[in-house]
């Protein structure tokens, strides 16, 4: 074979970055019988070698998780080698920088905070599970035809940007107060959110309320309760919330008069009912149904204009979060 072709034969082998062999390796360092029985100088070395070439903010996360996987007997050999490991390479403040940006589950965010505990450091405001309810509007038009909800969260654990998300609510027929579309908010500001999402519902006849946490998620789940009797689906854009619907609000305190809702609930109503697509469909190219004051329903021929109360706020949110 010619030296050319053994440049190109070569050529073609995957240049596979450290990062992404990093879970490989720990696995089969961490999974040797071997590995617990090193001496602990022994076991840095082999923690300092296999992360050679990735950042720390990329490389303890999959430690983390790859820890949450091993033997017991790995966990235990890991406990005490880590946080002398992390605290002579500089790494406590990188693992404290992850469990700011909330990067980690549950089971790996106490794994994070007990290696802090033992390199010294008080973790104690890491450990604590702050609400990260930041503000909550609800609000309809002056024609009783459609209304908004609007909830927005802490972002991180600075608490000096935020996210959102909105969710349209119909109260004609076939829809009767449920939600029928939704959006999420950029990160911003608390102060640019509110400007950007907010302060415009005044100008197209929406006045809002403030809502605090308890009413915040008793509206919530009053609104998915009446897309479950209205026999609506949730809208494809408000089933991929589930997570934020679930960390951020329905972790949020009950009432007194709160209705029970568990994600079970969510995924039904995400799977269940005819689709809010169809319903939107027809109502943009035949007509709607409209309820009149004497409570008789008329159907309204012609293209619908009233979702654009929501459109404006929809296509800027959306291309913001491109």
């Amino acid at each position: 074979m010619s030296k050319s072709r053994k440049s190109r034969k070569k050529s073609r082998r995957p240049n596979l970055s450290p990062l992404s062999l990093l879970r490989p390796r720990l696995d089969g360092l961490w999974g040797s019988p071997d590995w617990p029985a090193k001496e602990d100088a022994a076991r840095q070395g082999d923690l300092t070698a296999v992360t050679k070439g990735v950042k720390p903010i990329d490389f303890l996360p999959v430690m983390l998780r790859a820890y949450t996987a091993t033997s017991p007997a790995a966990r235990a050999s890991l406990d005490q080698t880590m946080p002398a490991w992390l605290e002579a390479n500089g790494h406590g403040d990188d693992l404290q920088t992850i469990l700011e940006r909330h990067l980690l589950d549950p089971e790996e965010t106490k794994t994070a905070i007990a290696w802090l505990q033992a390199m010294g450091v008080d973790a104690s405001s890491l450990a604590e599970e702050k609400s990260t309810f930041y503000r909550a509007f609800l609000g309809e038009d002056d024609l009783g035809s459609q209304g908004v909800y609007i909830f927005f969260w802490y972002a991180n654990r600075r608490r000096n940007r935020v996210k959102g998300l909105s969710l349209l609510i119909d109260y004609n027929p076939p829809w009767e107060g449920a939600v029928k579309d939704g959006i999420l908010f950029p990160q911003r500001s608390p102060e640019d959110a509110i400007r950007e999402f907010v302060d415009m519902w005044p100008d197209r006849r929406v006045e809002l309320e403030d809502l605090d946490p308890v009413e915040a998620k008793k509206t919530l789940i009053e609104l998915f309760m009446t897309n479950r009797e209205a026999g609506v689906r949730l809208h494809r854009d408000v089933a991929v919330m589930r997570n934020e619907i679930a960390r951020h609000i329905l972790s949020l305190p009950d009432g007194p008069d709160t209705p029970p809702f568990t994600l079970d609930d969510f995924d039904e109503l995400a799977r269940e009912g005819k689709r809010a697509e169809e319903i939107m469909h027809f109502e943009q190219t035949v007509g709607r149904r409209v309820r009149l004051p004497d409570g008789e329903e008329m159907l309204v021929i012609g293209a619908d204009q009233d979702d654009d109360l929501f459109d404006n706020v929809t296509i800027q949110a959306r291309s913001q979060n491109r």
